[in-house]
């Protein structure tokens, strides 16, 4: 081999050693608490070694191993292969759309542990056995579900973390009920390939449109095409006919949470800092997932969360199940209207402006700017050393970032910010950024910011 031929190899090579350390690096982390790493093959499971992914060594390694993983192949393979996969993704989604639709990970369940024929599957959700059998066999192809033999059918690592937990007989009875105090993310997934797959078919259309594609009303983005609306994302979630879609986002926004570890909200900010007494207002905060785990740690805060009338009647409901102990009041309030709360210590902002473009965030943020006393600050959830020749931004571990800021500008012309680009807005409203905390298990992190004067 000729020094060329080992120089066009060399990349190869490396991402390799990357995958090799990493994974290493993991069998020690593993073996110091004396655990296996969770099998592909096994349906998920609430445990410490699924914990102990989540800790910020552990998704190191990992990320490394998802970067260098793709890369590889990316490297290796003909381009048309890759072009292949990325101009038919979609059909990925929809068939994760028809197996989190039709309750497939709960009837596998429900069937036993050793997986379930596709007729038995098919007859309890009235579909056709060999258009159903294709679909699932595009999913286990990419290791969601698991095909143990020809037609039969397994939940795996990836598939069951859908699985709500609920009995297939109370869904059908109640289709909403799947997505009321669920287990796994099934309402992410049923959001994702639902309205907002549709809005991201007319992406293009939406750009080229001569009266809109240059603009950036959320009344006039993608979806508006899709779905044939003229109003904005929300206002068309709470129109009457979209019922059960208003109840599954709200679980989707409680997946939102499995973006970051959970205790990710505990170091964006220094909780422990603030007096006794403080109070802490989750502006737009849904159901108030991370707002949970601060005052399960700080009940001695007064919290409040805001949103509108129908989300808060959903986050009353979440919090009376999962944590009626916790000192929580809830205040219907649209933040684009004057704030209320003048005696916040915190205005916890967590996923709320990246819905909205610039000039709809700065009002947010001047509103609660108007609001804030002389103490209070706005944390915002927003180095690692990257090893060669992996891309800077740690390529496909990073991707969900990428997903997301597409699924704003397509849903509402929001979008996902750089860190400068948040610094500038902040100022615009009369905010002070004045420390950004990076959490280290997390792509996110949390801009701190104070009164200008």
């Amino acid at each position: 081999m000729d020094e060329s031929q080992s120089c066009a190899l060399e990349p190869l090579r490396q991402l390799i050693n990357n995958l090799t350390g990493a994974v290493d690096d993991l069998e020690k982390i593993f073996s110091a608490y004396s655990l296996d790493f969770p099998s592909l093959d096994v349906p998920f499971t609430k445990s410490n070694a699924e914990d102990l992914t989540q800790t910020a060594d552990a998704v190191k390694s990992i990320n490394i191993i998802v970067a260098s993983s793709y890369q590889l192949l990316s490297t290796a393979r003909h381009p048309f292969g890759t072009l292949c996969d990325a101009s038919s993704v979609y059909q990925l989604s929809s068939c994760l759309r028809v197996a989190e639709n039709l309750n497939i990970p709960e009837i596998i369940r429900e069937n036993g542990t050793h997986g379930c024929h596709v007729g038995i599957i098919s007859q309890q959700c009235n579909m056709d056995p060999s258009k159903l059998s294709r679909i699932l066999r595009v999913l286990a192809s990419h290791h969601i579900f698991l095909e143990v033999s020809p037609d039969i059918f397994a939940n795996n690592r990836v598939s069951s973390f859908f699985d709500s937990g609920k009995k297939t007989a109370m869904i059908k009875t109640n289709a909403l009920s799947k997505y009321q105090d669920a287990v796994g993310i099934s309402g992410y997934i049923g959001t994702f390939t639902d309205e907002v797959a549709k809005a991201s078919t007319y992406l293009l259309e939406n750009l080229k449109d001569e009266n809109h594609g240059k603009g950036f009303a959320p009344e006039h983005g993608a979806l508006q095409a899709a779905v044939n609306t003229q109003s904005n994302y929300f206002s068309w979630l709470e129109e009457p006919h979209n019922e059960y879609r208003l109840g599954r986002y709200a679980e989707c926004i409680r997946g939102t949470s499995l973006w970051d570890a959970p205790e990710a909200i505990l170091e964006g900010f220094n909780w422990a800092d603030l007096p006794p007494n403080s109070t802490i207002v989750d502006v737009g905060g849904g159901t108030g997932a991370p707002l949970m785990v601060v005052a399960s740690e700080y009940p001695h805060f007064t919290f409040i969360i805001q949103d509108r009338e129908a989300v808060i009647s959903q986050a009353r409901e979440h919090w009376s199940l999962r944590r009626p102990d916790l000192p929580i009041s809830f205040q219907v309030h649209d933040f684009f209207k004057e704030q209320p709360q003048k005696n916040a210590a915190v205005f916890l902002v967590r996923t709320i402006c990246h819905d909205w473009p610039d000039h709809l965030a700065i009002e947010i943020l001047r509103n609660l700017r108007q609001a804030a006393g002389d103490t209070v600050h706005i944390p915002g959830a927003e180095l690692t050393i990257v090893p060669e020749p992996l891309l800077s931004n740690m390529g496909k571990a990073s991707a969900n970032v990428y997903w997301i800021d597409m699924t704003m500008q397509v849903l509402l012309n929001g979008q996902e910010r750089t860190l400068p680009h948040h610094i500038q807005i902040m100022r615009e409203a009369g905010w002070n950024p004045i420390r950004v905390n990076r959490c280290r298990n997390s792509h996110f992190g949390y801009l701190v910011a104070e009164c200008v004067y």
